[in-house]
Parts: C-alpha cells; structure tokens; sequence
C-alpha cells in the first residue's frame, strides 16, 4: 500500500503546461508548473510522474496500472527513462539548456578532432612502414 504522501505528490496543483514535445517513435511528453510529467507512448502506454519526481503510475496498453519508484522501475525502465531524460530538459532555464548544447558541442568537437588526429596518424605509420618495406627490397 503507497503512502498517502506518495499518493499526494500525483495530486494535480497546476494545469499550466510549462513543457511539451512529440519526439518521433516515442510518444508525446507534458511537463506542468507543479513539476508533473505526463507522456503519451506511441504503444498506447501513459506514463505520470509525480511532482516530486520519485514516483511513476504507468497504465500499460492493457489497461492495467502500475505504480513503480524511479529508482527500481521493474518491466518498464525504458518508458521511466524517457520520461525522466524529458524532465531534466523540460525543468531547466533557457540559460541551462544553452549551456548544455555548448558543452554537448564542445565534446563533439574534440571527439572529431581526436578522430582525425588517430586516423592522420595510423595513416603516416602506414606510410612510414611502406616506406621501409621498400627500402629493405
């Protein structure tokens, strides 16, 4: 049996929409002012995330409902996991998310630049062994 303070944190305080997002072969997603999380699944599951973010009531295509903490989301991490990943984006400033595509920028900038420095160097060690395999015939 849940806590009625679990229970509580799925009480809705808001219906202002602060967040939404359709991201293709997932579903839909709703964050609200209150610090709920709703999503849609293409499969016809719906995911509720409670305010506090610790809890989640799934109803599955079947029509059953589950409730599961985030922390041990057993037969459904993948749905959890998408809608916390929605979270953490739709609860930060325009200011954080700026930030964090400069650094996701960042790192893939010096992920290409290692790239090229690995191949430009197999590439001269192939050279330099060519290069003395024909010096040695």
């Amino acid at each position: 049996m849940l806590s009625a303070t679990i229970e509580e944190s799925f009480a809705v305080a808001s219906e202002a929409l602060l967040e939404e997002a359709f991201v293709p072969g997932e579903g839909e997603f709703y964050a609200y002012a209150d610090g709920r999380v709703r999503a849609i699944f293409e499969d016809r599951t719906i995911l509720h995330l409670n305010a506090v973010g610790s809890h989640c009531k799934v109803v599955l295509p079947d029509g059953h409902v589950v409730m599961v903490s985030v922390s041990q989301p057993v037969g459904v991490e993948a749905y959890v996991r998408a809608v916390l990943s929605f979270a953490a984006w739709a609860f930060k400033t325009r200011e954080q998310r700026t930030e964090e595509l400069n650094l996701q920028s960042r790192a893939q900038v010096r992920i290409v630049q290692h790239i090229s420095c690995q191949r430009f160097k197999m590439h001269n060690s192939q050279c330099f062994s060519v290069s003395l395999l024909h010096r040695r015939s």
